[in-house]
C-alpha cells in the first residue's frame, strides 16, 4: 500500500486500543510510524511525522519509557549493501508519540545491525544480538547485549546471551 509505505511493515502494541506501524519509505528510505486506534467501531490512522533519516534497513524498532511517556525507538541497523556491520550503526533515535517529535537518542556502546528490541514491563529496551563489527560475517552474529534503562536514559552492557543471533525477533 503506497500509502503506508512500501517495505516491510513492523506491528508494535502500544495498549488495548491502538497500534504503531513502522515502514520505510522506499523512495526516501525514511523510516515512518502510524498509529492505528480503534474508537468505537471505528479504526483511524494517524501517520506521524518520517525520521529525516535514510535507513537501508536492518535496524530494530521498540516502544520506550513508561506507558504515560512512551517513545518510539529506532535502533541500530545499516546503510550497508550487504548484511553484516561493515556500516552499520550505534545510533538511536526517539520518536514521542504524544508531540510526534523525532530526537536523537543515546548512543548504543556497540553498533548492530539485525538486533532485536523489545518493551519490557519497567520500560527498559534490551537490544540483543545482530551483526557487529566484533562478530564478523564470517565468524556468526553476536552473543552480546546491552540495555537501555528509562530512568538514566543510557545504555549498559548486560550479559551475553549462550550462543549469537540475528535477524531475530523479541515478542513480549
Amino acid at each position: 500500500n503506497a500509502q503506508i509505505g512500501e517495505m516491510a511493515w513492523q506491528f508494535l502494541a502500544v495498549n488495548d486500543n491502538s497500534t504503531l506501524i513502522v515502514t520505510r519509505l522506499k523512495a526516501t528510505r525514511h523510516i515512518v510510524a502510524y498509529i492505528v486506534r480503534r474508537q468505537g467501531s471505528r479504526l483511524t490512522l494517524d501517520r506521524m511525522p518520517e525520521l529525516p533519516i535514510a535507513y537501508r534497513g536492518n535496524f530494530a524498532a521498540a516502544l520506550a519509557g513508561p506507558p504515560e511517556a512512551l517513545q518510539l525507538m529506532i535502533l541500530g541497523g545499516s546503510d550497508g549493501q550487504f548484511r553484516g556491520c561493515m556500516d552499520c550503526r550505534n545510533e538511536t533515535h526517539m520518536l514521542d508519540l504524544r508531540t510526534g517529535t523525532w530526537s536523537a537518542g543515546p548512543p548504543m556502546p556497540e553498533a548492530r545491525s539485525a538486533l532485536a528490541a523489545t518493551r519490557l514491563p519497567d520500560g527498559s529496551v534490551p537490544a540483543p544480538g545482530g551483526w557487529t563489527r566484533k562478530a564478523a560475517w564470517g565468524r556468526g552474529p553476536s552473543a552480546t547485549a546491552e540495555r537501555w534503562d528509562p530512568v538514566t536514559r543510557r545504555f549498559e552492557a548486560v550479559a551475553p546471551m549462550p550462543t549469537g543471533t540475528a535477524r531475530h525477533r523479541g515478542v513480549f
